[in-house]
């Protein structure tokens, strides 16, 4: 009566939220019920199995140039995936390749390239990400929201190096 265990399960496809929580057990004895204990309220985080992080908020390039975009991927405890990292919505003549980032690294390094006739201005890009979890028989992707920073494409070329 001083203390058990129960579990609570979701799924991948359970959104993220929080709530309280409160167990309340009775039982039956003939035909009369019998409160036996009523919990204090416990709160529950549902939370995505990963999170992106950018390791600068500020991005910048120069026509002709190349830059790296070094983040971190901040794992829940068992959740051991491979994720595949796009950056979307560059502006015209930015380039990037998709990254995957095996389920024993934490870090990652994307490249970004702009061409030489790159336009300058202030770009909102998006991080998309997905993770295919190795036990799932129907290998359906794990998508979590996509991480918004935004892009400045500096006007002048890139210096000659």
């Amino acid at each position: 009566m001083e203390e058990g265990t129960f579990h609570i399960l979701t799924t991948y496809a359970t959104p993220p939220a929080t709530f309280d929580l409160v167990m309340d057990a009775s039982r039956v004895t003939g035909m009369k019920s019998e409160r036996l204990i009523t919990s204090p309220a416990v709160t529950v985080e549902i939370v995505p199995g990963y999170a992106l992080k950018l390791m600068s908020e500020k991005l910048a390039i120069r026509p002709g140039e190349k830059i790296e975009v070094s983040g971190k991927i901040e794992r829940e405890p068992g959740f051991n995936a491979a994720v595949k990292l796009q950056v979307e919505d560059l502006p015209q003549q930015v380039t990037s390749q998709e990254l995957v980032i095996p389920a024993d690294q934490n870090s990652f390094s994307l490249v970004l390239t702009a061409g030489p006739n790159s336009l300058p201005g202030t770009f909102d890009i998006r991080l998309s990400s997905s993770a295919t979890i190795a036990d799932r028989k129907d290998q359906q992707e794990f998508k979590i929201p996509d991480l918004k920073t935004r892009l400045d494409v500096l006007a002048g070329a890139a210096a000659l190096k």
